[in-house]
């Protein structure tokens, strides 16, 4: 869903339409990330579980955010803002494939 909420971005050149996109591309992230509790919860024996979400809340999204910055600012510098945000939607969208291998496991 994120990746999808991201793709307009990627072929926008206007900064209006942009701010208009952004807030539709960020109304997919709650979503996901109420889905990813549903999911931690449904498959993480619940003596495991705050470490879980200690994983999937924090550390997991602040190293993410930390690379994707790093990365993000270098296509930018060196394509352009859209490949930013392609690449963007390109990686969540490949983000399904694991809990899609992992679906059958889950109860």
């Amino acid at each position: 869903m994120v990746g999808i909420g991201f793709l307009p971005l990627a072929v926008t050149d206007s900064p209006y339409v942009l701010m208009a996109l952004l807030p539709i591309a960020g109304l997919s992230i709650a979503p996901c990330a109420s889905s990813s509790s549903d999911l931690i919860a449904a498959a993480v024996p619940q003596d495991q579980q705050t470490e879980a979400f200690a994983w999937t809340s924090g550390t997991a999204p602040a190293a993410g955010g930390a690379l994707g910055f790093a990365l993000g600012g270098a296509l930018v510098q060196s394509v352009g803002v859209r490949s930013s945000f392609a690449v963007s939607a390109l990686v969540a969208l490949l983000a399904v494939a694991v809990p899609l291998a992992e679906r059958r496991r889950l109860p």
